[in-house]
This record gives C-alpha cells, structure tokens and sequence, in this order.
C-alpha cells in the first residue's frame, strides 16, 4: 500500500477543553462518534461497530496542543494510522 496523507481543517465553535474532552473521554467519544467505546483508558480506545467482527483499536497521546489516536492491528488495513487533531 502507498503512503497517503489526508488533511482536513475546520472550526468548531467550542473552547479547547472542551473539544479535549470530546477526544479523550468515553462520554465525548459516545457524544459524536460511538456509544459502544471502552476507554481511553491507559491510553487505549476500542470502539465497537455491530457489523464488525472485533473492537477498532486506537493508543491514544494528549497534550497541551494535540491529540493523537494510533490504530493498533484491528482494522489491518489501518494499522498504524494517525488521526491528529491540533488544538
């Protein structure tokens, strides 16, 4: 597979811990994206989809200006992505 990169930029109309909190907690993760989220929690996230044989799985860093999900090895063909979100 090749090396692709997607970049994406927008505004949302939240103050910065707020927008943390959507990214790094299980209740802001269920908020937008999942209800069935297990973490973060020791800097793992699994999220459920009924269609979908297994967990995906995400590591998880934070700090002052940027969340990073990793995906682990479920789904294969996204392992090792990053999704940054600059605050």
């Amino acid at each position: 597979m090749g090396d692709y990169h997607i970049l994406m930029q927008f505004d949302i109309d939240a103050d910065r811990s707020a927008v943390r909190d959507a990214l790094t907690t299980q209740d802001g993760i269920a908020s937008w994206w999942s209800t069935r989220t297990d973490g973060p929690r020791d800097e793992q996230l699994r999220v459920s989809s009924p269609d979908v044989p297994q967990p995906f799985e995400f590591n998880v860093s934070d700090d002052a200006d940027r969340v990073e999900w990793v995906t682990g090895g479920f789904p294969p063909w996204w392992a090792g992505t990053t999704i940054r979100w600059d605050l």
